[in-house]
């Protein structure tokens, strides 16, 4: 076979959304599928896109950016996981919260851990809707 891409880079990941993750020296940029640089290497970790935003560290902090390499969401945040279904997790002082794809808080940090959106379906309770007084409560146990 025939190199599409030239090997130059110190890793290089799958492509996803038309773009790889590469690592020059210790800086990570991303290139589209004939090499050209679409985001020059310039941030200290990166991870792949989804939905359209890659969340990218600069100085221990982490935001996203879409694929131009412009900042939707400032870095920020002590960690983060990709998006999916339109949110994010975030690490915030320790608790884990989501954002949306504007960075707007939408769950609040308060979580140890997170986990990403999958198939979710979120409904606002109607103002009728009553909740059984045993519904997924643990049986007290007198002592």
């Amino acid at each position: 076979g025939k190199y599409v891409i030239t090997p130059q880079y110190g890793e290089a990941f799958d492509f996803t959304e038309g773009l790889s993750m590469v690592r020059v020296g210790s800086k990570w940029g991303f290139v589209d599928k004939t090499g050209k640089y679409a985001i020059t290497p310039k941030y200290d970790w990166a991870w792949n896109f989804s939905e359209g935003l890659a969340a990218v560290s600069v100085s221990g902090k982490w935001g996203f950016i879409d694929k131009t390499g412009k900042y939707i969401v400032e870095p920020k945040f002590h960690a983060t996981n990709d998006f999916s279904q339109g949110f994010a997790a975030v690490e915030v002082a320790g608790k884990w919260g989501f954002i949306d794809k504007t960075g707007k808080i939408i769950v609040k940090p308060q979580f140890d851990t997170a986990l990403a959106f999958e198939d979710c379906l979120h409904t606002e309770p109607d103002s009728n809707d009553e909740v059984p007084d045993t519904a997924d409560t643990p049986e007290e146990t007198e002592e």
